[in-house]
């Protein structure tokens, strides 16, 4: 069974709204890519896949500014958190809105600026405020991008079963050009 079959079974399709929820707070980028794949092959609700994206997105900003607000109780992690990003904090405080907004783009960057908002105990309504901002730029970016490839995917689903033969054509071509130079070499050695 593949993916869109599994997700557009009625049965199972509770469970793949849970699986998106959690995986924005996971892996938000691959769970985003394959939301759009699903929607754009008719597997999922797009109104409700857009809502659960976006509550899950906002779940993930909320738990790691709780772990950066709570970590100021561990003194000797605060202070080693404290000494390596300090001389950050009055970019955090002045252009939260960029930094939220970049770091969503940036791979490893972004729940560390998430800790660190809640480090700084960042007022928490404007905090959400910048949060959702980020996450709707992000999924219109990204979303765009995987809504592309979708497409793409859609009009060449057709010939991707053919792509399948060119590898195997490929390997039984040098297996054979290999058999018959190392046959040729033989003969002249």
């Amino acid at each position: 069974m593949d993916l869109v079959s599994f997700a557009k079974n009625e049965n199972y399709l509770p469970f793949v709204y849970v699986a998106i929820f959690f995986g924005m707070s996971i892996e938000a980028m691959l769970t985003l890519l394959a939301v759009v794949f699903l929607v754009v092959n008719g597997a999922l609700n797009p109104l409700l896949a857009l809502l659960v994206i976006i509550i899950g997105g906002l779940c993930e900003q909320f738990i790691w500014y709780y772990v950066g607000y709570h970590l100021n109780y561990f003194k000797k992690i605060i202070s080693l958190v404290q000494k390596l990003t300090n001389r950050y904090d009055n970019h955090f405080l002045e252009h939260p809105r960029r930094v939220l907004i970049l770091s969503k783009f940036i791979y490893g960057l972004h729940r560390s600026a998430l800790v660190k908002f809640g480090t700084l105990k960042f007022p928490l309504k404007r905090y959400f405020s910048y949060g959702f901002e980020a996450i709707i730029f992000w999924l219109i970016t990204v979303g765009s991008i995987g809504y592309a490839f979708s497409a793409s995917y859609v009009e060449l689903k057709k010939y991707i079963q053919y792509a399948e033969i060119i590898p195997f054509v490929i390997l039984i071509v040098f297996l054979f050009g290999e058999y018959f130079v190392s046959k040729k070499l033989r003969r002249k050695l």
